[in-house]
């Protein structure tokens, strides 16, 4: 007993020990008490006990070599266990001191926290620390003749957060469409239960990628929010392009870490309503995750004739642009919104406005076209617009037209006006019609 508590003892075992050790009797072995350092210890069989009994190793005549990083075993919320030095050297009998730190640039520079005393068993505990952390840990081996020099430090060991061992949160379903228009996107996320799942602390990362023309890789994923995980629930994506569609996918964290991504959710044909208002009965199509197209404009009415005098200009009215039917933009009940107009025109509710651009010429057009307004855009509200032309022959016939532009693209040039003399006024004008 007295020996097997000062240890250095080979815990290696050929036939003849071991078969010694069968014969000699297990009852020695049973009489004696394992030692008591309050760490874990190799729980030898009886017949590899005796046989470090009988076979005492030699005393040291060089200090130990230099052990192996220390490999993480259990941990709480204000602990870690490792496994010292590997296998070899705890057998070895060698006694090892054990220091600890903080992962990252603490360890770096070296500073270093030692723990008292030695440690004999091959696993040792390090405790005092702080929920959630991350911790490395590194040993050096003594006996007789000396120290060997510090192993490589641990890979980092998170203690665990207080309320236990939190596990990773299971995987999200897919993103669900709630919204759309011609610039924006809302899906919602998150566990359909309501709850923020497994821990209090768990958030979401939301992924976004234009799904038309995939390349070789697939999507090409870009993280919403900054990739700055949120709690769940609602968000919309800005800043889109018209009528283009996109998939998304979520993954959840918490402390425990990190879920797989959820399965994408990509953009559908279009789906016709056939429940619910009258409008949804008469079909209205809806596309999820697409935003709403904002369509190429049709031909403006000619320009009307409005006013001319003497010293030579021309004004001439443009229409107000007709309403325009706005696309559904909700898809997540199987609803259909929509109906109403847009003054502009031009479709969606944020879908910029109308633009007109005027030209005008002479009857003849041997000068072609000229651009009136400077080039600008003409401004046409729901009440119409005009422009005026000046430094025109007076005497002399001049036809003007006019084009529609949205986000889409131009319209077709509008018919051409009816002729207008410069310098004649309305009576004689409308004498001529």
């Amino acid at each position: 007993v007295a020996l097997y508590s000062s240890g250095g003892y080979s815990a290696s075992v050929d036939a003849a020990s071991d078969a010694l050790g069968r014969r000699a009797g297990a009852c020695l072995v049973a009489r004696s008490e394992r030692p008591s350092c309050g760490h874990e210890t190799a729980m030898a069989t009886p017949s590899e006990e005796l046989a470090g009994l009988l076979r005492r190793r030699a005393p040291a005549t060089e200090a130990p070599a230099t052990p192996a990083a220390p490999v993480a075993e259990r941990r709480t919320c204000t602990s870690v266990s490792v496994r010292l030095g590997g296998s070899g050297a705890a057998a070895a009998g060698h006694e090892f001191h054990v220091q600890w730190g903080r992962s990252g640039l603490l360890s770096a520079l070296e500073d270093w926290t030692t723990v008292e005393g030695v440690v004999r068993g091959p696993v040792a505990t390090v405790t005092g620390l702080s929920p959630a952390t991350e911790y490395v840990v590194r040993v050096r081996a003594h006996n007789d003749v000396g120290d060997s020099a510090w192993s490589p430090a641990s890979a980092p060991i998170a203690t665990l957060a207080e309320s236990g061992d939190v596990p990773a949160p299971p995987v999200p379903p897919p993103p669900t469409h709630v919204k759309a228009t011609a610039h924006t996107l809302t899906v919602r996320y998150g566990y359909r239960d309501g709850t923020k799942g497994v821990h209090p602390t768990t958030a979401f990362v939301l992924q976004a990628a234009a799904a038309g023309g995939l390349g070789l890789l697939g999507y090409s994923w870009q993280s919403c929010n900054n990739g700055v995980p949120m709690v769940g629930g609602s968000y919309v994506l800005r800043g889109l392009p018209h009528g283009t569609p996109f998939a998304f996918r979520v993954k959840a964290t918490n402390d425990g870490g990190e879920s797989e991504w959820s399965e994408a959710a990509v953009p559908t044909a279009p789906t016709t309503t056939t429940t619910g208002s009258a409008a949804a009965a008469a079909g209205k199509a809806v596309t999820t995750f697409t935003t709403l197209p904002i369509a190429v404009p049709a031909a403006p009415p000619a320009p009307v004739f409005n006013n001319t005098t003497k010293s030579g200009t021309v004004t001439v009215a443009i229409a107000a642009p007709a309403a325009a039917a706005t696309p559904s933009s909700s898809g997540a009940s199987g609803g259909a919104g929509g109906g109403g107009g847009s003054s502009s025109g031009s479709g969606p509710p944020d879908a910029k406005p109308l633009t007109y651009f005027v030209e005008y010429g002479t009857t003849s057009l041997l000068a072609g076209w000229k651009a009136a307004n400077g080039g600008k855009a003409v401004e046409v509200g729901a009440a119409g617009g005009r422009v005026t032309v000046s430094g025109l022959d007076v005497g002399s016939e001049y036809v003007f037209r006019v084009y529609a532009a949205s986000e889409a693209g131009a319209s077709p040039w509008s018919a051409t006006s009816e002729p207008i003399v410069c310098g004649e006024g309305p009576a004689a004008a409308a004498a001529k019609k």
